[in-house]
């Protein structure tokens, strides 16, 4: 299967600790299908429970720590729009995506 969309070069951050390294991140009807070295790696469905992995190292020493402990939330959609002027530039080529995805700008 073939996804909409692969953001390649990112940097990913598996919350380890490791070095963050670049990577791509594969998407497919709106949800995340391959995330790793490549968009051919395989979904692990385990990085949406980040919080059970933060929880089972003991304590995480950041600022952050009650953020990563919690389960995903809603809260800061839209914080993004403190930035808009910044993407400004980049939004025309988002668009299609932002579109597709139902999403508002």
């Amino acid at each position: 299967m073939s996804a909409d969309l692969v953001i390649k070069g990112g940097t990913l951050v598996d919350g380890t600790g490791d070095v963050p390294r670049r990577g791509e991140v594969a998407i497919t009807d709106g949800r995340i299908t391959a995330i790793g070295p490549d968009s051919k790696s395989p979904w692990d469905a385990e990085v949406l429970e980040h919080e059970k992995t933060a929880r089972g190292r003991g304590r995480i020493k950041t600022a952050s720590y009650a953020q990563v402990a919690q389960p995903i939330y809603s809260q800061s959609a839209g914080r993004w729009t403190n930035y808009r002027k910044h993407l400004e530039p980049v939004l025309p080529v988002l668009e299609p995506w932002i579109a597709k995805f139902g999403y508002t700008v």
